[in-house]
Order: structure tokens, then C-alpha cells, then sequence
């Protein structure tokens, strides 16, 4: 054993925590090189200087400040993830409730006729419109055959595009979804 491999082994030598065979390997390179024995042997008083320094106690009242402090960090790091979970779910309740809204102002507006409703907007000054509109029906066909399509509403005399009724369920089922989380978001406020 040279005397790196003695310096990594060193301390639990000293110590007493090794396997009896690379413990003799230990021994032998102590007996054979004073570099080694001389390292062994500045472990060795520095191990019995630290055993017989007297023990020193904590200050009074040290465990309670640290439970103390402990307690503020998780009342902080708790109040920080009710944030970032109120600041999420009312994100997608938001967005499920802009849903909802977009459909139904469109539905009021009575915006379910497609390519008239585009040149009605475009006739009145409204860009915005024209161009929610064309998003809206300017999707693929099949897309576009939804835009258009009635849906004769049960109980009541009236009928909504279809794209209505997706949108509020698609709102309702975000809703639903993540009740617990959205409900916990508002009771917070």
C-alpha cells in the first residue's frame, strides 16, 4: 500500500471502521513507511483532543427558535403554492368563462350565419369582428358545417349554434374538472 492509498483510509483507520483485511494491509504499510505512521499518528491526537474537549451546549432556547423559524418558512412556502394554485385555477376558469362569454356574444349578436355575418361586420367598420368571425368560420369545412349548424334547445323556443353548446360544455367540463381547485381559489380571496 503506498502512502495515497494510505491518506483516503486514514481516518477510519484510525477510527476503527475497517474491514479486518485492508486493515492489516494498514498496519503493515504503518510499520513499513514513517510518512504513513506519522499521518496515522496526527489522526490519532487530533481523534484524543476531540474526545477530550469538553462538550458545549447549546444556548437556551435555541430549539425553539429554530422550530419557531421552521414554522414561518413552511407558513411561507404554504401560502406560496396556495398562490401559484389560486393564480392557475382561476387562469383556467378564466379562460373557460372567456369561452363561455365568446359564444355567447356571439349567439346574441346573432353571428351564426357565417360568410353574411363577415360582411355585415366588414360593412359596419367592425375589423375585429370580421376577423373573429373569419377565425371562427375559417376553419376547415367540417369545422365550419358545426359553425353553422342549429340546435333546437329543449323547454324553450329557441335554437343556438352548435358551437355554442361545445363551447359551454368544454367550459362546464374545465369547470367541473378542477372544481375542488377553482372553489378552493375563490374561498381564498
Amino acid at each position: 500500500m503506498d502512502y495515497q492509498e494510505f491518506e483516503q483510509h486514514v481516518a477510519e483507520y484510525v477510527e476503527g471502521g475497517l474491514d479486518p483485511e485492508l486493515r492489516r494491509r494498514m498496519d503493515a504499510a504503518r510499520a513499513a513507511d514513517p510518512a504513513c505512521d506519522q499521518l496515522a499518528g496526527i489522526h490519532e491526537q487530533i481523534l484524543h483532543t476531540l474526545e477530550e474537549t469538553p462538550q458545549v451546549d447549546a444556548p437556551a432556547g435555541l430549539a425553539d427558535r429554530i422550530m419557531a423559524e421552521v414554522r414561518v418558512r413552511e407558513q411561507l412556502v404554504a401560502a406560496e403554492q396556495r398562490a401559484f394554485r389560486r393564480g392557475i385555477w382561476l387562469g383556467v376558469a378564466a379562460a373557460a368563462m372567456g369561452a363561455v362569454a365568446l359564444a355567447i356574444f356571439l349567439f346574441v349578436f346573432d353571428l351564426s350565419t357565417g360568410a353574411a355575418t363577415i360582411e355585415t361586420a366588414r360593412a359596419t367598420g367592425s375589423g375585429w369582428m370580421a376577423k373573429v368571425s373569419n377565425t371562427l368560420y375559417g376553419w376547415y369545412d367540417t369545422a365550419g358545417v358545426a359553425m353553422k349548424a342549429n340546435v333546437d334547445l329543449p323547454l324553450v323556443n329557441h335554437s343556438a349554434p352548435l358551437y355554442v353548446l361545445v363551447l359551454s360544455a368544454i367550459a362546464s367540463g374545465i369547470l367541473a374538472w378542477f372544481r375542488e381547485e377553482v372553489m378552493a381559489a375563490v374561498d381564498s380571496f
